[in-house]
Parts: C-alpha cells; sequence; structure tokens
C-alpha cells in the first residue's frame, strides 16, 4: 500500500470539505435542495467551475493559512452534481511502479434522478453508491436557502453582483456551548446565492478569536461538462452500501 507523503494536506483538505459540505451530502441530494455543497442538483443550468477555499489563521489577518487545492465543481443538463477534491500525495512502495508518487482525488456524484450519491477514491479505485431519499423540488434554490437560515436571526445582505451574477445576501449569529456550558463566542457567515446559477456563489465565515474563512466560485463557464465526468471508471470497484435496519447493531 502506498505510504502517505502530505498528511497535513490531507487534513486541511477534510477541514475543507467538512466546512464545504454543511448539511448532508446524501440527505440533501436533491432537486432545488440547500446542500450539497451550496450547489443546487437542478436541471437545465450546466456549468463548471473552481471552488476556492481562503483562510485566514491570526486574530488580526495577517497571514494566511497554508493554500488550500481548489475544489473542481460541474453540473449537467441532468442536473448531477460533481465535486472533485485534491487529498495527500503517497509514495508506492511496491510493483513495476515502485518509487513513483500518485495523488488521492476524492470524487463525490450527486444524481438527483436516480436519488444516489456515489463516492469515487481514485488512489484505491473504488466507488461506493448510496441510495438516498427522494426530497420534493424547492420552486427556488436560495429561498430554500434562506428557509434552512431561518433558525438562526438572519440578516438580509441585499444584492451584489459576483462573478457576473446577482445574488443575494444573508448573515447568520450563532455560538457553540463548550464542553464546560460556557459559550464560545459568536461565529459570523454570510452566504452569497445566485437563483440564476442556483448555487452558493460565496460564503464567507469569522471566528470569535477573528479567523476568516472564505468559499468562492471561481473560473466558472456556463457549459455542459463531459459525460466522463458523472460515470464511473471501469476499472473501478462498485461498491453498493446499504442501510442498516432501525435498531441493528443495538445491544
Amino acid at each position: 500500500m502506498p505510504a502517505p507523503r502530505r498528511l497535513a494536506t490531507s487534513f486541511l483538505t477534510v477541514c475543507c470539505l467538512f466546512l464545504t459540505f454543511v448539511c448532508s451530502a446524501g440527505a440533501q441530494c436533491g432537486l432545488a435542495q440547500p446542500g450539497f455543497g451550496g450547489i443546487g442538483a437542478v436541471p437545465g443550468i450546466p456549468f463548471q467551475a473552481e471552488r476556492v477555499a481562503t483562510m485566514m489563521t491570526p486574530a488580526d489577518g495577517s497571514a494566511a493559512a497554508p493554500q488550500l487545492p481548489a475544489a473542481l465543481v460541474a453540473r449537467d443538463s441532468q442536473g448531477r452534481v460533481r465535486f472533485e477534491t485534491t487529498g495527500a500525495e503517497y509514495q508506492v512502495k511496491t510493483g513495476p511502479e515502485a518509487g513513483t508518487e500518485v495523488e488521492q482525488h476524492s470524487v463525490i456524484i450527486c444524481d438527483p434522478a436516480n436519488h444516489t450519491v456515489t463516492r469515487l477514491d481514485t488512489l484505491n479505485k473504488t466507488a461506493v453508491i448510496k441510495q438516498v431519499k427522494a426530497v420534493p423540488p424547492s420552486p427556488s434554490f436560495c429561498e430554500a436557502w434562506r428557509r434552512a437560515l431561518s433558525r438562526w436571526a438572519e440578516e438580509d445582505l441585499g444584492y451584489q453582483t459576483i462573478e457576473g451574477l446577482d445574488t443575494r445576501g444573508a448573515r447568520i449569529r450563532y455560538s457553540i456551548d463548550t464542553p464546560n456550558g460556557a459559550s464560545s463566542g459568536q461565529y459570523v457567515q454570510d452566504w452569497w446565492c445566485s437563483d440564476e446559477l442556483a448555487a452558493m456563489v460565496l460564503e464567507d465565515a469569522t471566528t470569535p478569536k477573528g479567523g476568516k474563512s472564505s468559499f468562492a466560485l471561481t473560473n466558472l463557464t456556463r457549459r455542459e461538462p463531459d459525460p466522463a465526468l458523472f460515470q464511473i471508471p471501469s476499472d473501478f470497484t462498485v461498491i453498493e452500501e446499504r442501510t442498516q435496519p432501525s435498531g441493528a447493531g443495538a445491544r
């Protein structure tokens, strides 16, 4: 098995995914639903873009955290959404390719028509398919997001043009209780959503200690992606994830 070369990069990538997929990908793989990385699984609006993460660690914002690789995002005319992220680099220890380095890519594909989420692991050449619950479409992707945010004190930020798209912003403020019951302080998140693209175009977050992060769609092109991006490679092992019956495993 290849040996890991950059554990730090892998860890940061996982952190990036955690922040990006605010809701469960499986639970939110549906037409115009508020989830799946802030991209609506909406047919008829194909595009490709990069999702760039920027993180500032010091409270004064004087230095940036290590650069995170951009995630590649695509949606086809069928409404299928694909995210691809880069993980760690590994060195092959045995076999004809011993001594070479390989880079792990993780791909998640949401297919709202077939109600599936497929996870591809390019390093191990596996595809895990999970059936997800069908959800009714919402007439507006951004409105669905605003309803999802309504549990917090939402503030309307008005409109602005981002990447050539008309967007509307919303701000929420919240705190997280620490193990001893004390408040962690106030977190602030701004969301800028485009109904034209059915996607979250920009997300900004500030922590109580002044750390900042943002996720932005860039290099946007409004064209049909290569259909091969949404297919499982022929040399991958396919695994179908089955839901455990309720109460199974409980003793």
